[in-house]
């Protein structure tokens, strides 16, 4: 009888043990999950952050290119130097520096 009982007790005793290693394994993945969903949802909001700036870039540079492209411009420069009394150099009035 004795022996029947401390089998009886070890394996509830290893049942139980069993039970909480499951339950125990289960939470830890269930954690996992979270922590990894929650590393996906800020990588995702960091890259939103980084398209926005990189649209903000973009629209910076067509502005700048834009205004590189107006100050270049052949014309507006000869305009330009013709009002501050500049001409165009004559042929015969060009030297060469060695």
């Amino acid at each position: 009888m004795k022996h029947n009982e401390a089998t009886i007790k070890a394996d509830s005793v290893n049942i139980g043990l069993s039970l909480m290693l499951k339950i125990l394994v289960v939470v830890v993945i269930v954690f996992t999950i979270i922590v990894i969903k929650q590393k996906y949802i800020n990588v995702g909001y960091d890259i939103s952050h980084l398209s926005t700036k990189i649209e903000d870039k973009e629209i910076t540079l067509q502005s700048l290119q834009e205004r590189h492209n107006a100050l270049v411009d052949k014309e507006r420069l000869y305009q330009k130097g013709k009002s501050m009394g500049m001409k165009f150099p004559e042929h015969t009035k060009v030297y060469y520096v060695e």
